[in-house]
């Protein structure tokens, strides 16, 4: 079965269908601000892999998904957030990466150009001035709470929207203050675990699967995790092990049902992290198991040198996708739950079935770009096919729906 043809054919023949499901799985649910979304495409199933509560990267997009960006935030801060005028950006405060400082500048611009005033802090206590990839210049202002509200010298905000993904700890100065934080605190790397993410969009894919008649796999991918690991005293190893193991065999049997020669393997992944640290690929317990010291170095630190003490372990999925002669994968944004745009992410020295997001990566600007028809285009010489796209968008969507829910989840969590 050529799936990307099959998921392609149900979300056109259903989509009106598949809409309506949507909006009910998410009804009464406030959809993330924004959002991003690492898709793999294998041939013989796609499926979103990654999703950032917090994207940067709003730079690569095309002009025409900036002007899309501005017009669908400034409709999902009427729908949600109606007496807003006046919004705080917040960045990552330790950060001197001009290209992070890019995005930055282009997610404040989409922010001035959907009509609201803002300025730019963090959560440090001194104002400095940061240079961007262009050589344009970032204020970032220190903020201040005073009778539980947040402000800038005299600049109030009604709504705080935070880029900072606090993978350095809780906020305290945004917990228990007046004006709403999106996404909110609790969405942040100190709490959040990929692994709940990716149960509720496995879960997702299944009750597709039963409504439409197709394997949820082919659209989502086999997962564990484990907690209480120690990668520099070995503590969880064998536990993960027989997971590595358990999974590899799931993925063999269906490897076998549709005839795949693959040789199966997995990505143990930080549980919590981002920037594609702390990653690694094994293809048996044992080959996890039995890692050189290097290997548990690197998989010891996350993010702002955090201790990796949960893992997900994740169905590896190889990509098909090619971009200029060089191995690819798309990302997709959300702004609310409409796709904006997105571009791809390349790596000329790693091959089909290995991490691109590490160092040495490029991405291919204005590469997926949205038309007025409602279809994106591809820049470069691609095997990538608007059916392919399609189907992308639509893991994107699911993956969007998955965040959705999980913070309804969090809001739960606080009324407990």
């Amino acid at each position: 079965m050529d799936t990307i043809k099959e998921i392609f054919r149900i979300i056109t023949e259903n989509s009106v269908d598949i809409k309506k499901w949507i909006i009910d799985i998410t009804e009464g649910k406030i959809p993330p601000i924004y959002s991003s979304h690492d898709i793999r495409n294998s041939g013989y199933k796609v499926s979103a892999v990654d999703a950032n509560a917090f994207p940067a990267g709003f730079n690569n997009l095309c002009e025409n998904s900036l002007t899309i960006s501005s017009k669908a935030l400034k409709e999902y801060i009427a729908t949600y957030y109606p007496d807003a005028k006046k919004i705080l950006l917040i960045l990552e405060e330790h950060t001197r990466n001009p290209f992070y400082m890019e995005n930055a500048y282009t997610l404040k611009q989409i922010i001035k150009n959907a009509g609201f005033e803002t300025l730019c802090a963090t959560l440090s206590d001194t104002y400095r001035e940061a240079e961007t990839a262009s050589n344009k210049i970032l204020q970032l202002h220190p903020l201040s709470v005073e009778s539980s509200k947040v402000r800038v010298d005299d600049f109030i905000p009604d709504l705080i929207i935070s880029n900072n993904d606090f993978s350095a700890g809780k906020p305290e100065k945004l917990l228990n203050i007046a004006q709403p934080v999106i996404p909110p605190p609790e969405m942040g790397w100190y709490r959040r675990r990929k692994s709940e993410h990716f149960k509720i969009y496995c879960n997702l894919a299944e009750d597709f699967g039963k409504k439409y008649s197709v394997d949820p796999w082919l659209i989502s991918g086999f997962y564990d995790y484990q907690d209480e690991i120690n990668f520099r005293k070995k503590i969880g190893f064998e536990e993960a092990g027989k997971k590595i193991d358990s999974l590899i065999n799931k993925i063999q049997k269906k490897y076998k049902e549709y005839g795949i020669n693959d040789k199966p393997f997995v990505f143990i992944k930080n549980n919590s992290g981002t920037y594609g640290m702390a990653v690694m690929i094994a293809d048996s317990g044992e080959s996890f198991v039995s890692m050189n010291r290097a290997t548990q170095n690197k998989m010891s630190i996350g993010k702002s040198k955090i201790t990796v003490s949960s893992v997900i372990i994740q169905e590896g999925i190889p990509t098909t996708d090619m971009l200029d002669g060089k191995v690819a994968e798309p990302l997709f944004y959300f702004i609310g739950n409409k796709p904006v745009g997105g571009f791809f992410r390349f790596h000329s020295e790693r091959d089909k079935t290995q991490s691109l997001n590490v160092r040495g990566m490029s991405f291919a600007y204005d590469s997926l770009c949205p038309e007025e028809t409602g279809f994106f285009s591809v820049s470069g010489k691609s095997n990538v096919t608007i059916e392919k796209i399609k189907v992308y968008e639509f893991a994107g969507i699911l993956s969007t729906a998955a965040q959705t829910i999980e913070l309804l989840n969090i809001q739960n969590e606080r009324k407990k």
